[in-house]
């Protein structure tokens, strides 16, 4: 009998180990695909992170293939989040962040997927759609999200979204589609914040050309081809007679030439442009040009916000050997609207190289500079931009603008560069208004360096 009752309870015993094992493998499976859940969650949010998107985003490419079926995609960019963050504190833009994803989800069509994928980056799939249906689903989301009001207390913080659509194609990976509305983002905030931009033809265009550019620069960077200096002159107004000129790039790849327009906005696009101009520079510092008169060398200079002023001090002083072997000023041009972006390093600039180089405002006239700057800066040059000036001969306005800022410039004592003359009549006109100086094609045509130190020598 005892032995019969001790069977029994370790048989209950065995079945209540075998049970509560069971359970112990059931919640550890649970727990485990918690885990791989969260890995795949925002932490901030509680939205999709960027792998937990492109896991959701590669199953829905997958299964829209099977049942021949097309998705869209959305990137959206909160503009200016930085300066957010920075004025009202990370806390505000946390809290931002967790508003706006909770109104992201109540907008979205029922079967769409939003996801947090970047900082201030979000993705939204929608799945099953068309061309036609994705552009009304876009504008009605854009149209939402501009009355949406975020408040903190009493204060409404006023912010805009930018967005890059894209819509699936058959031959393109999902990882394609989304490079597709990640450049449409790009295209949108380039042209106004709180826009959206469809990834099309033109943007596939510019894509090609930007690529085709940045090809030719690394080229050029790896020594499978090399730089020509190309010079533009420039014209004392009163007799002709040459006093420098403009410095400009010429890749040369196998037997082709390219100029600036093929690979200059590429350069910037892609962040290559400070290899560039660094390598423009070291050839410059190991010019020795035999001219019998001093000139003026003008040399583009393109600026950056972030852009140290250590850095830019150090590639300047690689002209310091230029100067020192050559009867030449050195001239970096910076451009109008460089100087309304970055005036604290450009008066760093000539602080630190005010006895190395002159500088001159480019392109003046088709920016945003503010008078004072001009004679809060020392420069020593202002050239007007050539769309001020191509019509001085039949538009009498645009005359008088350009004497009304001669008159200022001299008063100022800067000298004034004209560009692009093209025909008699803007010469006599700048005669008449004691310009300074000329440049077009009127002229002369940018020419390699060597014919121009021939042409300035005979000049």
């Amino acid at each position: 009998m005892k032995f019969k009752i001790k069977e029994r309870i370790l048989k209950n015993l065995l079945l209540e180990l075998t049970n509560s094992y069971e359970q112990l493998q059931l919640d550890f499976h649970s727990l485990k695909n918690q885990c791989k859940e969260q890995i795949y969650r925002d932490h901030l949010t509680g939205l999709l992170n960027y792998d937990g998107f492109m896991k959701e985003l590669k199953r829905i490419h997958q299964e829209s293939l099977i049942e021949n079926q097309r998705y869209g995609i959305i990137i959206y960019d909160i503009d200016d989040f930085r300066f957010i963050n920075s004025y009202y504190g990370p806390d505000v833009g946390h809290i931002l962040l967790i508003s706006l994803a909770e109104y992201m989800k109540s907008i979205i069509p029922f079967n769409g997927i939003v996801a947090r994928i970047g900082n201030n980056k979000g993705g939204i799939i929608i799945p099953n759609t068309n061309p036609k249906e994705l552009l009304k689903i876009s504008y009605e989301l854009k149209q939402k999200l501009e009355n949406y009001d975020f408040r903190l207390g009493d204060t409404v913080l006023n912010f805009t979204l930018s967005g890059g659509v894209s819509i699936s194609d058959y031959n393109k990976s999902h990882k394609q589609i989304l490079d597709e509305s990640m450049n449409a983002l790009l295209e949108a905030k380039a042209s106004e914040k709180g826009s959206i931009k469809f990834f099309d033809e033109t943007i596939q265009k510019k894509l090609d050309r930007l690529n085709s550019g940045k090809e030719l620069i690394l080229k050029i960077l790896s020594n499978e081809g090399f730089i020509q200096l190309y010079v533009h002159p420039i014209l004392s107004c009163r007799d002709f007679s040459i006093i420098g000129g403009e410095i400009l790039l010429r890749l040369i790849v196998g037997d082709k030439i390219y100029s600036p327009n093929t690979f200059l906005e590429s350069a910037i696009y892609f962040g290559l442009i400070d290899k560039l101009e660094e390598k423009v520079l070291s050839i410059i510092s190991n010019l020795k040009l035999p001219l019998k008169n001093q000139i003026y060398l003008f040399v583009n200079k393109f600026l950056r916000k972030e852009e140290k002023i250590e850095t830019l001090h150090n590639q300047l002083l690689m002209v310091e050997n230029f100067l020192k072997n050559n009867n030449a000023k050195f001239v970096v041009e910076i451009t109008e609207n460089s100087l309304f972006e970055n005036y604290n390093l450009i008066k760093n600039i000539m602080d630190y190289n005010k006895n190395l180089v002159e500088l001159a405002i480019d392109d003046f006239g088709s920016g945003y500079t503010s008078l004072k700057h001009l004679y809060e800066l020392n420069f020593s040059f202002l050239k007007i931009d050539g769309s001020l000036t191509k019509n001085i001969h039949t538009n009498q306005k645009a005359l008088s603008i350009l004497k009304g800022i001669n008159e200022i410039a001299r008063s100022l004592q800067l000298k004034v560069i004209v560009e692009h003359i093209e025909n008699k009549e803007q010469v006599e006109l700048c005669k008449e208004l004691n310009i300074d100086y000329l440049q077009g094609y009127y002229f002369y045509q940018p020419m390699k360096i060597e014919s121009f130190v021939d042409l300035v020598n005979v000049n």
